[in-house]
């Protein structure tokens, strides 16, 4: 717009089929200059979603609608000096929309998909700690399991876990430091699990792993 914008609105977006998450914007950071058609225009990025698909097809991205306080000049004539100077103007509201886009999820590959996958896409390490290997009966021992790396981290599920049946177990205590940013979501999700030996011996916790799709490769 070659206007000056004093105020807008946007329409409530809904993402059907996607995972939404709005990023935060830093006003001053998101001001860039663009030469349209030979003019010079200021760019303002008004609204930054990061869209996670969840399921594959082509999928709608909605049009965006915003309702603006516009400053407009009036072309009639005025006798006044401060008119004559800086100029005649007055508040206007307008409303315009972008155009929705299209776009083509593709399906995950089934070839060879590992029995323990359940949807985790990106690149991702696992890392398996307990705070003790030597304890008493009925002395707890919590055990602490955490993927991290950049992707879907906010959808995963906990990997799959099998506690000695001596052992009482506690569902996990979930904890998220994921950061979402343009481009993509990155951090850690960890499960901690709280187990009690009931018997005295020696055990051990069977392997744990965690599948995901790694777009990259």
């Amino acid at each position: 717009l070659n206007v000056n914008v004093l105020d807008y609105d946007f329409n409530n977006l809904v993402f059907n089929g996607f995972y939404a998450e709005d990023l935060k914007l830093d006003g001053n950071a998101n001001v860039t200059t663009e030469v349209i058609n030979g003019r010079q225009f200021q760019v303002h990025t008004l609204k930054q979603t990061l869209l996670t698909p969840q399921k594959s097809g082509t999928l709608e991205i909605p049009s965006l609608e915003s309702e603006m306080v516009i400053r407009v000049r009036q072309d009639r004539r005025s006798r006044s000096l401060f008119d004559q100077v800086f100029g005649n103007y007055k508040n206007a509201k307008i409303n315009i929309s972008s155009n929705p886009e299209k776009v083509n999820v593709k399906t995950l590959p089934r070839t060879d998909q590992p029995g323990d996958f359940t949807g985790a896409v990106g690149n991702f390490t696992l890392k398996v700690n307990t705070d003790h290997n030597e304890v008493s009966i009925n002395e707890a021992i919590n055990v602490t399991i955490e993927v991290s790396g950049n992707g879907n981290l906010e959808l995963i599920s906990p990997p799959t876990v099998e506690f000695p049946s001596d052992f009482e177990s506690y569902d996990p205590k979930v904890k998220n430091n994921v950061s979402p940013s343009a481009s993509g979501s990155r951090g850690s999700k960890s499960y901690e699990y709280v187990i009690i030996p009931r018997f005295a011996g020696e055990y051990a916790l069977k392997p744990i792993s965690f599948s995901y799709f790694d777009p990259e490769a």
